[in-house]
């Protein structure tokens, strides 16, 4: 058995309850805290661009505890461990994001104040484009679907219509959905250190 795979198993052991030695105990204990935890904040931030330590160690914790209730599912043939602790990191930390950002953005949006896509930049556009498809594409993701398919077909260009059909509803409540989405995005990448690159969209 190659170290990886020797790592993996005694860590599953651990988490799983399984009896092992003393010093196969210390050893997965060492592997999971100083090797494969780091790997997980490391892609937390990387990835979701998160520097709070407040919310890592949040997540992390419950991505343990998920993964610890979860164990018996994982297939060593199918994929390391750390692509399945990384696998519950992401699926924590959207679900966390998205109860903050539900905490945050409570107020009522005015339908006179709202954005609509004729009214905005062609270098915003860009900008929301670029920013989207790169390391803030998880705040795009975590959003619900009406706030998150408005924004997407916004990048895309599709005409407003196209999304008045889609969810059948009409242009005010299209134009209010698409100015809580904007708002959502902008106290998203805020908590992701980025608050000022919507400010022109």
């Amino acid at each position: 058995m190659d170290t990886q795979k020797h790592n993996d198993a005694i860590v599953v052991a651990l988490l799983s309850g399984q009896g092992l030695e003393r010093r196969d105990l210390y050893e997965a204990a060492r592997i999971l805290n100083e090797e494969y935890l780091p790997m997980v904040y490391a892609y937390l931030e990387k990835w979701f661009g998160l520097h709070n330590p407040r919310l890592l160690d949040s997540i992390v914790v419950e991505t343990i505890e998920r993964v610890t209730r979860s164990i018996n599912k994982y297939d060593p043939s199918r994929s390391k461990f750390t692509t399945f602790l990384i696998g519950f990191a992401r699926l924590v930390a959207c679900e966390m994001l998205r109860k903050e950002l539900k905490t945050i953005c409570i107020e009522e949006v005015d339908e006179t104040e709202v954005l609509d896509q004729t009214e905005s930049s062609n270098d915003a556009k860009t900008l929301l484009h670029e920013l989207l498809t790169g390391r803030y594409a998880a705040c795009l993701e975590i959003l619900d679907e009406k706030y998150r398919v408005v924004l997407e077909m916004a990048i895309e260009g599709e005409p407003p219509e196209r999304y008045q059909q889609h969810f059948d509803v009409n242009r005010a409540t299209y134009r209010k959905r698409k100015e809580r989405a904007i708002k959502e995005l902008r106290e998203c990448i805020s908590m992701m250190g980025a608050g000022t690159l919507l400010d022109n969209y």
